[in-house]
């Protein structure tokens, strides 16, 4: 009598939901959620963090309304990507020497012009400009010093341009415009004099500070939103720090000012330039109290001062 053979048994699959595989699968799930999720968060802060505010259609603060007379100008930047600078020109005829005013984020030359008959009255010429992405110039986004330097440098050959020599040309900077007349001088080795009010020393460090307060976003979204701001907007955030370039800058003059209860840019970062730049901080004033860049409007007698004996000593009358 033949018997049939017995197949072996084979056990039934298990579901997937008891497989081993489960354990790695949902975890690379969630991982790449979360991939995902920083990747986005990071390139729409990158926009956001470097986009520049609405620009005024019209400026309803000028020259005209401080009794100066003034001419609109315009000028390439000097790091001949394409953008145009404007600002004004402020005669002084009996001087051969001139001021540059840079602005700080998010304004513009209509909030440098109040103090502008102050300077005019030292016996200066003056130029008041914007930088890019802000007021009548070119561009649509900040770069906190790494490009605008650039433009700084433009507006230094400008004035250049209208016959003036580099030793008779001084730079004034408030907050990212002090920053950014610092980095422009380890552009241009023919800078020499800047004001520097409120500058800070490391823009990474800040804004690794300030990122939770003023963007509500964690801290740590930063390396994805600086990644994110090299690659679709060529951001270099190494760029950004005048302490790196102050030790390497030759026979240059440089006053600091800050207020020691500044938030936006803390006294650490006044600190920091002064120890980097050694005998080329020829003055300090570190305010008691203050907000970020309320020196003038403070103590507006001893701050004006102490910007015209500064401008004096380096510029001359």
């Amino acid at each position: 009598m033949l018997v049939a053979e017995q197949k072996p048994h084979k056990p039934g699959r298990k579901p997937f939901y008891k497989s081993s595989k489960l354990l790695w699968v949902i975890p690379s799930i969630i991982v790449g959620v979360c991939l995902v999720f920083y990747v986005g968060v990071s390139i729409y802060a990158a926009n956001i963090f470097n986009q520049v505010p609405d620009r005024p259609l019209e400026f309803t603060n000028t020259p005209a309304q401080h009794g100066l007379s003034y001419q609109e100008v315009s000028f390439p930047t000097a790091l001949n990507d394409g953008i145009t600078l404007r600002g004004w020109w402020i005669p002084n005829p009996s001087s051969d020497r001139a001021i540059i005013i840079v602005h700080g984020k998010a304004q513009t030359r209509m909030e440098m012009v109040d103090y502008s008959r102050n300077f005019w009255e030292m016996g200066y010429n003056l130029l008041l400009f914007d930088l890019r992405g802000h007021g009548k110039s070119d561009g649509d986004h900040y770069y906190f010093g790494q490009k605008e330097s650039w433009d700084t440098v433009g507006a230094f050959n400008f004035v250049k341009s209208k016959g003036f020599t580099p030793e008779h040309i001084g730079l004034y900077g408030r907050s990212m415009g002090a920053a950014t007349a610092l980095l422009a001088a380890g552009h241009d080795e023919e800078i020499k004099t800047i004001f520097s009010d409120s500058s800070f020393a490391n823009f990474g460090e800040v804004a690794w500070e300030r990122m939770p307060v003023e963007k509500g976003l964690p801290s740590f979204f930063l390396p994805g939103i600086f990644t994110a701001g090299r690659i679709l907007l060529d951001f270099k955030i190494d760029e950004t720090r005048p302490v790196v370039i102050l030790p390497n800058l030759k026979e240059v003059h440089i006053f600091l000012v800050h207020c020691e209860g500044d938030t936006t840019i803390p006294v650490a970062q006044f600190y920091q330039l002064k120890e980097a730049g050694g005998s080329k901080i020829v003055g300090s004033w570190l305010i008691a109290g203050g907000e970020h860049t309320k020196g003038l409007e403070m103590y507006p007698e001893l701050y004006l001062q102490k910007v015209k004996t500064f401008f004096y000593t380096y510029l001359g009358q």
